[in-house]
């Protein structure tokens, strides 16, 4: 009977220790070892849609390791080089989508390089601009102009969600850096773990 006392207020004192703990915070979650297999490439079960589409884009951990954060994998700017304004001009025409360049598709994210302007000390004018990461941003076009431009992999899906997930009519145009909160979600810690947004499994707005 003693023994059997004891398993019970131990067995409480555990689930009160339990009940007692922080939930983490979505800052803080980070992706389960099990979303990704031994080379690092993400399961397709663990995904909610768009999973092949997800799978072939984030590659293996080797993969993410070898370019910047949630970049095409041809991209070979490494967060902080400076490049011209012709460079930039020309990277904008690479794999363009609805007026973004150089653009990388998760879900229904799509991300951009996203530079600030470099003015060197005494400079009266800029030098060029320096990388700081791709990010996702949105059409600030109609989205009439470019209905039949939705990536394959989110063919079929309703008019409503294309326009919520794809178009923002109030987003700033041109060079704009990145935000705090941008540069704390989209890090390269995440990127290697293969976290795909706070909503892991689509759906990302």
């Amino acid at each position: 009977m003693r023994k059997v006392a004891l398993f019970t207020l131990a067995a409480a004192l555990a689930m009160l220790a339990a009940g007692c703990q922080e939930p983490p915070t979505p800052a803080t979650v980070t992706p389960s070892v099990h979303r990704t297999d031994r080379d690092g490439r993400l399961r397709a079960e663990v995904l909610a849609r768009s999973a092949d589409q997800i799978v072939e884009a984030m590659g293996t951990r080797a993969d993410r390791e070898a370019r910047a954060p949630y970049s095409p994998k041809w991209w070979t700017l490494e967060v902080g080089d400076t490049i011209t304004y012709q460079r930039s001009w020309e990277l904008l025409h690479l794999e363009p989508w609805n007026g973004l360049g150089s653009v990388f598709w998760l879900d229904t994210l799509v991300f951009t390089p996203v530079y600030r302007t470099v003015w060197p000390e005494g400079s009266a004018v800029p030098i060029g601009e320096a990388y700081e990461g791709h990010f996702p941003r949105k059409s600030t076009d109609p989205p009439d102009w470019w209905r039949h431009e939705v990536p394959e992999h989110l063919s079929g899906e309703s008019d409503a969600d294309i326009t919520r997930w794809l178009h923002d009519p109030d987003q700033l145009r041109g060079v704009r850096s990145a935000g705090d909160l941008e540069r704390a979600m989209w890090t390269r810690a995440r990127w290697l773990e293969g976290w795909t947004g706070p909503e892991s499994g689509g759906g990302n707005e």
